[in-house]
């Protein structure tokens, strides 16, 4: 071989070991960089969570710590501990439920100072991994700097620089991934499925008072009677009223058929003929007449017990038929949220099936009023209901969420029928909303599997791995991102 070729080749393989031994060294910067940027993260988590602690704003010292452990040390004794976690076997263990582990006990103004000193620590978190991140692409160290970009964008999701470096789309101003951006197509487009429902016309036809149900017949009450293609509603008022009920109750028909989709289980849990008619009445003295002069209408309960419901389904003549106490002005709420639950949600895990009937009447009529389960409100005020505005909830909801104050996702479904307290009714309705849109091939299947007696923490957390493939915590922290307050996200949707 001439010496020309043998130099050709040592000057090459020259080449190619230097090329080596420079990416070795940028990996090995790389790597270097991201360690000490690691070990800046644990300290401020750290030091976050340590003066919170001493605030008494447990809720919000375990938050740190679960992002210590998740992300930076997973083995840091102090955040296992406080996260109620044990190690057995080689693994860490849940060893005392969530539920059990200290309560937030920080006064207002605590609570406040807890809040800014996040927005502190989670800035110059994002400011860590944004400028690494952002400084590892420049130089050619994509994957390294992208997984920096990401961390950066978890501590502030309007980080703009992260985000444009990661290549993301956006709609309408919001910046975000392909999966995040999915879930705003989506959101967007139910919200507007919804308006196109809430405007339907339909055919429906008057009843005479000769073909009125024996059991309403037998009230000697001024009921109305009116049948549509799927429905049959009888109402004191008018025939307008009557109209008026069961156009709302077509229209919220075609909202939920077109929620279930091509769902697995859409044809086993879509119902329209679960109820053989509704009653609806103005007054608390009508519905007492009812009660008296037809014992049917008491359903499965006394009579002292079915005046504490606002609504109680009976039996008459083997089907099954439903009255409810109703103002005129709730006529749209009530009718929608009677059949998201009758012809759906019924058949579901009942505290979801609470936050289904919320979402479809916030979405179809703006209104929030409807609901099934409930808890006994005291005259001395200990338990007063809050108020039936979604504004409200909203609000109330926010405040919640900034002071970690928001009842568990894993309790939710665990929620018992006759104590279901506002604050929880709340966080159904707002994830309910998002569960539609954002896993809207599998809600069904995760509000069916769900609906299990006396369900453990362990086995709501089995059922949604099971069904949505996450942990109630990986799911829970997504929704948190899109309900907060001024969340980039939560405004793109619509929500």
């Amino acid at each position: 071989m001439p010496a020309t070729n043998h130099r050709t080749i040592r000057a090459a393989l020259l080449v190619a070991a230097l090329l080596a031994t420079t990416n070795l060294r940028a990996q090995d910067g790389a790597k270097a960089q991201t360690a000490a940027v690691n070990a800046k993260a644990v300290t401020l988590l750290e030091v976050f969570a340590k003066r919170v602690v001493k605030w008494k704003a447990m809720t919000h010292g375990r938050r740190a710590y679960q992002i210590l452990v998740d992300h930076y040390a997973p083995d840091h004794a102090v955040a296992r501990k406080a996260l109620g976690h044990e190690k057995k076997g080689g693994f860490w263990r849940q060893t005392v439920p969530p539920a059990h582990l200290p309560p937030n006990k920080a006064s207002k103004s605590l609570l406040k100072q807890a809040n800014k000193s996040w927005t502190a620590t989670t800035t110059k978190l994002n400011a860590l991994h944004r400028e690494l991140g952002l400084a590892l692409v420049a130089s050619d160290e994509t994957d390294v700097g992208h997984q920096h970009l990401e961390r950066a964008i978890a501590f502030d999701p309007d980080d703009r620089a992260s985000h444009e470096a990661l290549g993301h789309d956006n709609i309408d101003g919001y910046l975000g991934t392909d999966e995040q951006l999915g879930f705003v197509r989506r959101m967007q487009a139910m919200l507007k499925k919804a308006k196109e429902c809430a405007a339907l016309d339909f055919q429906v036809t008057p009843i005479d008072k000769s073909q009125m149900p024996a059991a309403l017949a037998g009230a000697g009450l001024a009921f109305r009677g009116g049948r549509s293609k799927h429905f049959e509603h009888w109402l004191i008022g008018t025939d307008a009223e009557v109209k008026h009920s069961l156009l709302w109750a077509e229209r919220a028909l075609v909202m939920v058929r077109h929620l279930l989709g091509e769902q697995p289980l859409a044809e086993q849990a879509f119902a329209p003929d679960a109820r053989a008619y509704l009653a609806i009445m103005r007054t608390n003295k009508q519905r007492d007449q009812l009660l008296a002069r037809s014992p049917v209408t008491v359903g499965t309960y006394g009579a002292t017990q079915a005046k504490m419901y606002f609504s109680v389904s009976y039996e008459e003549n083997g089907k099954w038929a439903e009255w409810c106490v109703c103002p005129k002005a709730d006529d749209q709420d009530r009718v929608v949220g009677h059949v998201m639950m009758r012809c759906c949600a019924q058949r579901l895990n009942p505290a979801m099936s609470e936050g289904l009937v919320h979402a479809l009447t916030w979405m179809m009529c703006g209104t929030v009023k409807t609901h099934y389960m409930q808890i006994a409100h005291t005259s001395s005020g200990k338990n007063k209901p809050w108020p039936a505005k979604s504004n409200v909830w909203r609000q109330r909801l926010e405040t919640e969420l900034a002071n970690d104050a928001d009842w568990p996702l894993i309790q939710i479904p665990r929620e018992r029928m006759d104590n279901f307290r506002d604050p929880v009714r709340a966080k159904a309705w707002s994830f309910c909303v998002w569960l539609l849109a954002r896993h809207h091939e599998d809600w069904l299947d995760l509000c069916a599997a769900l609906n299990k007696e006396n369900a453990t923490q362990g086995d709501v957390q089995e059922l949604f791995g099971e069904t949505l493939g996450l942990d109630v915590e990986e799911c829970e922290a997504e929704w948190r991102t899109w309900a907060r307050k001024n969340s980039s996200i939560g405004k793109a949707s619509g929500w």
